[in-house]
C-alpha cells in the first residue's frame, strides 16, 4: 500500500509521504481513550515494522482515502517531477487539483461544497497538531486560496 501524509489522528511521524508499505497487521487496542482506533503494523521494503494508531470512526472511509493499492506515481504518471517533490515533501501551492493535495497532505476532517451558476466552490478544513484550523478554497477541483 502506499500512504497519503497522514494528520493527527496518527502516529505516523517515522512515515514518508507516499511510502510503499506492506500491512503486516491490524490490532484494536483495549481501554479508554482508545475507542474507533486501530493500530496498523506496516512493513517496509528494508523489513522494519512500524506502526501508527488510525481513527475508525468513520469506518473505511477515511481509511480507504488515505491509502492506495497502486503506486500513485504509476497512476497520475504525467504529472511533472517538480509536481511530486513537492507532493513527497508535503508542500501544497496555489494551482495543484484536489488529488494532488490530497496527495500532499491527507484527507481534510470536513469538505464544505458550494454550487453555483459559475461552478463548484469547495472549502477543505484540516487541523493542525497543535488543534488550530486551516482552510483550502477551491474552484473546480483547482487550489485557489490557503487560510491559516
Amino acid at each position: 500500500v502506499h500512504i497519503d501524509q497522514v494528520d493527527s489522528v496518527s502516529d505516523a511521524s517515522l512515515l514518508k509521504n507516499l511510502e510503499e508499505l506492506t500491512v503486516y497487521n491490524v490490532t484494536i487496542p483495549d481501554g479508554i481513550g482508545k475507542k474507533n482506533q486501530a493500530r496498523v503494523f506496516l512493513k517496509r521494503a528494508t523489513n522494519e515494522i512500524v506502526y501508527i494508531n488510525y481513527d475508525m470512526k468513520n469506518g473505511l472511509s477515511r481509511f480507504n482515502l488515505d491509502w492506495h493499492m497502486d503506486n500513485p506515481r504509476d497512476v497520475y504518471k504525467d504529472w511533472p517531477a517538480k509536481v511530486w517533490k513537492q507532493i513527497e515533501q508535503g508542500e501544497v501551492t496555489l494551482g495543484m487539483t484536489s488529488t494532488m493535495v490530497r496527495l500532499a497532505i491527507g484527507s481534510p476532517i470536513d469538505i464544505n461544497k458550494t454550487e453555483t451558476l459559475y461552478g463548484t466552490h469547495s472549502q477543505w478544513v484540516y487541523r493542525s497538531f497543535t488543534g488550530g484550523l486551516s482552510f483550502y478554497y477551491f474552484d473546480d477541483g483547482i487550489l485557489k486560496a490557503i487560510q491559516n
